[in-house]
């Protein structure tokens, strides 16, 4: 049977606050701390308290909802959602309904293709249950009370590999906002996917499966790519879906389980919180989120630029732009052309055709070596020792020192206090006067295989490699493979 997939995700965001949702309780989450220990009466669900609305929570998550282009409604009402479970002290949720902060909006997860929005509510998230190996379950109330916010997409995803993008998108998106810290494997920020199948051409939905708490973006993928093929199979005999359930997904053996046949919106028994006011969305309180967010993604598109040119300009991978942060980006700079400008004019210590890509190259080999003697490696650091490095790099490129030559000079200027600097161009001068004598090298290393020479002469070039690896073994690994195999060709074109 021809089938298409239907994915939607609900993702709750717990948001970077400095108190609860609706009391004064510290949000520890990201810091931990004893368990329930941030409670108090409210947040436990006691009678005869009262919540109160946390501004903070409400500003953060409209940072979030003017970002996706969200429709903000005049007025957002608040909801008790009815439930029992450990988890819930009260016995219902405070949550929004049929009035929820903000509906629609999108998100581009590439060039062509956008991930439309049904809506962004606030609510307060549950206690936390611990299952203990003997069976029994812990309760720890520290995170009854921490605002969320709860996003939900049209079911319009048609894979695992497109909704784990959308989440990592999403998940960049919150962290530049400072929405949340949403570390997932922390729990700040939660999947559940609903997906059903249904014949291609068919325009109605089918009974779906939610899948609960999912943890990291490769899960939500991974758990989608089972329930795809689970499903499929059950559709191929004729036996599809025919009510909603609730499924979990077992990371170890990467299937999911049934959990339970999942509720519908009538058996929460929503109705209006009493004990809170309909929340009003200023029209000027709007527009400073947006002159916020607006400087927060135009900061970081400018500064996405700045990484492509850089990456471009020296050729690096992506790999090789993680080595170098931002913070170091005009110092790397200055390092490439402090080098270029020593060996200019300088034709036979180039380094290649593109002298700046390969300088470039050179430099991120020498970071590495500095990060191996430092711990305490930041720009300023690398900013005073930039001069003795830069010698170093040039004696090196122009193979005036060898390779472990290089690195004790590099070690040197790492251990070497500021105060120290001034005096440590004598000690790498002197690196230059024990420049190893390769021909001399190359001489006894020949004079040792004589049967290789003959090998050599009558076309068997291979052998090179061999003697090559004498050389550099009988300098104790002194020796650069460049200069030493020059030398062996020269003196081998002798005899």
């Amino acid at each position: 049977m021809n089938l298409e997939t239907i994915i939607g995700l609900e993702i709750h965001i717990e948001l970077k606050t400095q108190s609860k949702m609706f009391c004064a309780c510290p949000n520890e989450l990201s810091r931990g701390g004893e368990p329930n220990s941030q409670v108090c009466p409210i947040c436990l669900g006691q009678p005869g308290t009262l919540p109160s609305l946390n501004r903070e929570a409400v500003e953060r998550a409209l940072r979030l909802v003017v970002a996706l282009n969200c429709e903000v409604p005049e007025v957002s009402v608040f909801a008790r959602k009815h439930y029992t479970y450990p988890d819930l002290p009260k016995g219902y949720q405070i949550s929004q309904y049929d009035k929820p902060l903000a509906v629609h909006g999108f998100l581009n997860i590439d060039d062509e293709k956008k991930i439309a929005l049904e809506r962004l509510h606030l609510e307060e998230d549950t206690a936390k249950s611990i299952h203990e190996k003997n069976g029994a379950t812990l309760i720890n109330h520290n995170r009854a009370g921490v605002p969320l916010l709860e996003l939900v997409t049209k079911p319009v995803l048609q894979s695992g590999a497109e909704a784990r993008i959308f989440v990592q998108k999403l998940q960049a998106l919150v962290r530049l906002l400072g929405v949340s810290d949403a570390d997932m494997q922390n729990g700040h920020l939660r999947v559940d996917a609903n997906i059903s199948l249904r014949p291609v051409n068919e325009t109605k939905l089918f009974p779906k499966t939610e899948i609960k708490n999912l943890n990291s973006t490769k899960s939500v993928q991974l758990a989608l790519e089972f329930e795809e093929k689970r499903q499929s199979k059950l559709w191929n005999e004729d036996n599809a879906p025919q009510s909603m359930s609730t499924r979990g997904w077992n990371e170890n053996k990467k299937e999911t389980f049934l959990q339970r046949d999942k509720e519908e919106a009538k058996d929460y028994r929503y109705f209006p919180e009493p004990d809170l006011l309909s929340l009003k969305i200023l029209a000027t309180e709007l527009e400073k989120i947006k002159e916020q967010v607006a400087s927060l993604v135009g900061a970081q598109a400018q500064e996405s630029a700045s990484r492509a040119d850089f990456k471009t300009r020296y050729n690096f991978s992506d790999k090789d732009l993680t080595k170098v942060p931002v913070i170091f980006q005009p110092l790397f700079d200055r390092a490439v052309d402090l080098v270029l400008a020593k060996m200019e004019g300088q034709g036979d210590a180039s380094v290649g055709e593109d002298q700046k890509i390969a300088v470039a190259r050179r430099w991120l080999g020498l970071m590495d070596k500095m990060k191996a003697f430092t711990s305490g490696f930041e720009a300023d650091f690398f900013e005073t020792r930039l001069p003795y490095l830069a010698d170093l790099l040039e004696k090196f490129i122009k193979r005036e020192i060898t390779s472990s030559q290089l690195q004790a000079g590099v070690e040197k200027v790492s251990l070497a206090k500021e105060s120290e600097l001034s005096t440590i161009s004598t000690e790498l001068g002197d690196l230059s006067a024990e420049t190893l004598d390769y021909d001399a090298l190359a001489r006894q290393v020949v004079s040792q295989y004589p049967e290789l020479v003959e090998q050599y002469k009558k076309g068997k070039v291979a052998v090179i490699k061999f003697l090559l690896g004498s050389m550099i073994k009988a300098s104790k690994g002194s020796a650069q493979a460049g200069p030493a195999e020059d030398a062996l060709k020269k003196i081998l074109h002798q005899k």
